[in-house]
């Protein structure tokens, strides 16, 4: 008994010559398998002109067997019935609500991995004697773990400081808004490289020192990189470190009326204005007694000297000493700036 082309898996169908097909009640007839192909593909190609000429939606879907009828798609703009949530997340965060019915925008966080130590820009301006601009940049923050960025300049005006005071500038976030607070209290040590934060609260993030002279107002400076130069009467305190200085042994010299803890380079202007022929050395204070064999620099009788020096890391000091007794007269130290970590 002959079986019908529904009842045969096609993948037995390898001679063509012995296919039986029931195509009508009663009448077999044999159709090969390239003339089986050849129907199946003229119907299939029937059926999607009938739906690429559907006139109307409903046309459309009775050509295809009511498939918007199916469970998870209805109306004729194609809307999921329940929303999907597409979501990216890693270095990129960002995730949307997608129901099909338009298009679907979100906002992505990128997750910013830099060192906590990352600073840029945030360079300190002198504007005035009671005014202090930080000109923008950003800066990782170490209660944030993230980077707080500062799109514009923070100034500060119409400040009211204390009288020969070291103030320390710090950056933080209030309430969302980057902000800077000018306050007495210290840097901590580093936290990260060589970032610091305000001593007992990690919310700031040091910025960088100023100092104040008698009459209450900030002392004149530039800032370029870490490195601060002031503009004054070095000549007078508190620039003026050492005034005809005459000691033979290793004597401290302290620059921390304008040099804050974080500096462990100072621009310095040096003289020897002896009567006598010796020299003059002098040291950064951590290396032990200075001396003709231990220096960084020397100066003879009446020499001039603009340079960088280490000097004590923290407690900001210098040693200086003759080779022998100078006479009338003797040495002159003059802070001119310092190079700081931040």
């Amino acid at each position: 008994m002959a079986k019908r082309i529904s009842e045969l898996p096609l993948a037995t169908l390898a001679n063509e010559s012995d296919i039986d097909a029931v195509v009508q009640s009663g009448i077999t007839r044999k159709r090969t398998l390239t003339q089986l192909r050849a129907a199946i593909v003229g119907g299939w190609q029937g059926f999607i002109g009938t739906f690429l000429d559907a006139s109307s939606a409903d046309d459309a879907r009775a050509a295809i067997g009511a498939i918007g009828s199916a469970d998870n798609i209805t109306g004729s703009a194609g809307k999921l019935t329940t929303a999907r949530n597409i979501a990216a997340t890693g270095d990129v965060a960002w995730n949307v609500n997608f129901d099909g019915s338009g298009n679907a925008t979100a906002a992505a966080t990128v997750g910013r991995k830099v060192s906590p130590a990352y600073i840029e820009g945030l360079q300190m301006s002198w504007v005035s004697a009671n005014a202090l601009t930080v000109q923008t940049g950003s800066a990782y923050i170490d209660s944030l773990a993230t980077v707080l960025a500062v799109p514009a300049a923070i100034a500060k005006t119409g400040l009211v400081l204390a009288a020969a005071t070291k103030y320390h500038v710090y950056l933080f976030s209030n309430a969302g808004t980057p902000d800077i607070e000018i306050v007495t209290t210290a840097p901590s040590a580093k936290v990260y490289g060589n970032a610091r934060t305000k001593t007992g609260d990690a919310s700031r993030r040091y910025i960088g020192s100023i100092f104040t002279g008698a009459a209450n107002t900030i002392l004149r400076f530039k800032q370029s990189g870490n490195k601060i130069l002031y503009g004054g009467d070095f000549t007078a305190a508190p620039f003026s470190v050492l005034s005809n200085g005459v000691a033979t042994a290793s004597t401290n010299v302290s620059l921390a009326g304008c040099v804050p803890e974080t500096a462990p380079i100072a621009q310095l202007f040096l003289w020897s204005n002896t009567a006598n022929a010796v020299g003059l050395y002098v040291n950064d204070a951590d290396t032990g007694a200075v001396s003709t064999t231990n220096s960084q620099v020397s100066l003879a009788l009446g020499q001039m000297l603009c340079c960088e020096l280490a000097i004590s890391y923290g407690a900001q000091l210098l040693s200086y000493a003759y080779s022998a007794t100078p006479g009338a007269n003797g040495a002159y130290i003059r802070v001119q700036g310092y190079t700081f970590e931040r």
